[in-house]
């Protein structure tokens, strides 16, 4: 009796050829020619010796971005010189002299990002004191405590600093903001940069926890400079009164309001001098262009 003649499928035929594709890729990705081989090994090379150049130096003499710069040409070399491993032996003594570097260097960033921070804080720091003795001399310091900035983070100071020494913070570009306590009060902060850094914080809170805040604020900086009461009500009528507080010295202004955008909630700021009039001037400039348009 004749058999029937078995036919093939479209979709088995298809499977059988992206299966030989697959394994067509996969053996031609070791036919790495001689000459790309030596560049590989060359450039690993270069890298390995690049990070022992680095971390031979003293600790002051080291970046975090050179060791960032490292570690970003070495990523793309792990798959090419991880196939000339299997069948090179340099290529494998320098595979695993990668993979030691690569264990170490994302700790070693991160420590070289806290000193250089911690240096970039006390350089502030520094010249904050400073100018702040340089007024008392002249006789026309602040009759508050104006502050270097907030949270022993000192006005000026760069994103990746503020990211380092806040670590529970999440961070961007323009700002760090989180979740903070300050006493007892739970307070949502954000801390803002301008082109020269840290420039700015502003802090959300419970209205109901206002006095707290406001005997925090009166201990840390002294007597404000003014103080106001306006009246307010809410939708359904009731007459509350607004109180807020302001600080405003040579270099920074800070503000402290029992309600902010809504009754139930506080709100504070801590800004430079600075930042004040680039919002000022920013809202002006916002103002003249709207009137462009009537």
């Amino acid at each position: 009796m004749r058999q029937p003649r078995l036919r093939a499928s479209p979709l088995g035929i298809r499977s059988v050829k992206i299966v030989s594709l697959a394994v067509f890729l996969i053996i031609g990705s070791f036919n790495v020619s001689a000459d790309d081989e030596e560049g590989i090994i060359n450039r690993t090379r270069e890298i390995v010796a690049a990070y022992q150049t680095e971390t031979s130096k003293a600790i002051n003499e080291q970046s975090s971005k050179t060791l960032e710069q490292i570690k970003k040409r070495l990523d793309p070399l792990w798959n090419p010189l991880a196939r000339l491993a299997l069948k090179d032996k340099a290529a494998e003594m320098l595979k695993e002299r990668l993979y030691e570097i690569s264990a170490g260097v994302e700790q070693r960033i991160l420590e070289l990002r806290k000193f250089e921070a911690e240096r970039e804080r006390a350089e502030l720091v520094r010249l904050a004191r400073e100018r702040q003795d340089e007024r008392r001399r002249r006789g026309d310091a602040p009759t508050w405590s104006e502050p270097l900035g907030f949270r022993d983070i000192p006005f000026g100071t760069s994103p990746i600093a503020v990211a380092t020494l806040l670590p529970d913070l999440h961070c961007g570009i323009a700002s760090c903001s989180g979740r903070i306590n300050i006493g007892v009060v739970s307070v949502f902060a954000t801390l803002d940069f301008r082109s020269e850094g840290f420039d700015a914080v502003g802090l959300s809170f419970d209205s109901g926890s206002f006095v707290r805040m406001k005997a925090i604020f009166l201990e840390r900086y002294g007597p404000p400079t003014s103080r106001k009461l306006t009246p307010t009500q809410n939708r359904l009528g009731a007459q509350f009164e607004n109180e807020e507080l302001e600080w405003s010295g040579p270099e920074v202004r800070i503000r402290l309001k029992r309600f902010g955008s809504s009754f139930d909630k506080g709100w504070a700021s801590i800004q430079t001098q600075k930042r004040v009039k680039a919002d000022a001037d920013m809202f002006r400039q916002e103002i003249l262009r709207g009137k462009k348009d009537l």
